[in-house]
């Protein structure tokens, strides 16, 4: 058993994937506001992502990189990711981006939906102070970040469908080798499932966290407790929003049963280490409370298997 996540939430079984929606716009106007910095009045009126299949915000031009905004319609540009032909398209109603020419399901571009967009609009949002940029490419190691923040050295990466292990793994080594610290987002869609993903149990052992927003904003970023047995997760409390604008380093060693394989370079306020560390009394009581959850399963499987030898020797 393992068990990955703490939070200041009260335990409880519930349903997966029924998460209480929270309005984008509410979530940036309570974190500005708790930070004391001013809103972008003018924000709201950007065009919101279409509901197809978005290819990417950038392409090249001469090895040049080109944004979907200053791009020339029915001009060839390449694709960053694979070097496929793309094209620009987006006007009143739709916003601006590429889209391969000929379809390549391979390309990591070419699979970014609107809900991705969205998640990387509100993350470069949130952290434009610490010059946050969307499909930052690195030309070094061949890769392009979801949202890389150029001030502080962080680079987020937003995961919507299913990825291989070692992908996860040549990611954050790839980031690494330059510097950067990278800052997963595993959404609901694919990932926080009852059946774990086999890249789950290594991401969320860094620093890693879950969003369940949909495409219209509705949503947040979120941490929780969660309880794995193989390759199910048996376990996992209400969802605790994560402020990202407050991230710290994480400490060398926390001397902490559920807290000594995390191995992030950071942790952010409102999760599981930031609670530890401050001493949250609640943090306690749920560690206490995954005590007895574990005792009383015990307790259950002792009476089945009594209960069971008991039926055999009547007979």
């Amino acid at each position: 058993m393992q068990i990955y996540a703490l939070y200041r939430n009260s335990l409880k079984k519930r349903e997966f994937d029924k998460e209480a929606p929270q309005n984008f716009c509410q979530e940036r106007e309570t974190i500005a506001e708790r930070q004391g910095s001013s809103d972008d009045k003018n924000s709201e009126g950007k065009p919101t992502p279409s509901k197809t299949a978005f290819s990417s915000c950038f392409g090249t031009d001469q090895n040049a990189l080109v944004s979907a905004l200053h791009a020339e319609k029915r001009k060839d540009y390449i694709c960053p990711e694979c070097s496929f032909p793309v094209r620009v398209k987006g006007g009143k109603h739709r916003q601006s981006h590429f889209f391969h020419v000929e379809s390549n399901p391979t390309c990591r571009q070419a699979q970014k939906g609107p809900i991705h967009l969205r998640l990387q609009s509100f993350i470069k949002y949130l952290l434009a102070d610490e010059g946050a940029v969307m499909e930052k490419n690195f030309s070094e190691i061949h890769r392009i970040a979801d949202v890389a923040c150029m001030n502080t050295k962080k680079v987020f990466e937003i995961q919507y469908s299913p990825m291989p292990l070692e992908e996860a793994k040549q990611r954050c080594r790839d980031y690494e080798t330059l510097g950067y610290q990278v800052i997963w987002i595993l959404h609901d869609h694919y990932y926080n499932q009852k059946k774990i993903r086999p890249p789950e149990p290594y991401l969320r052992k860094k620093t890693c966290y879950f969003s369940n927003m949909d495409e219209e904003g509705n949503g947040m970023i979120y941490d929780q407790l969660e309880e794995i047995s193989g390759k199910r997760r048996r376990l996992k409390s209400d969802s605790v929003r994560v402020n990202l604008r407050k991230s710290h380093p994480s400490p060398p060693f926390l001397r902490h049963l559920y807290l000594q394989n995390r191995t992030g370079p950071l942790y952010h306020e409102g999760d599981l280490v930031d609670s530890f560390l401050k001493k949250d009394p609640s943090f306690y009581y749920l560690e206490q409370t995954i005590k007895r959850n574990f005792v009383t399963r015990l307790q259950e499987a002792y009476f089945i298997v009594l209960y069971k030898l008991l039926e055999r020797s009547s007979r």
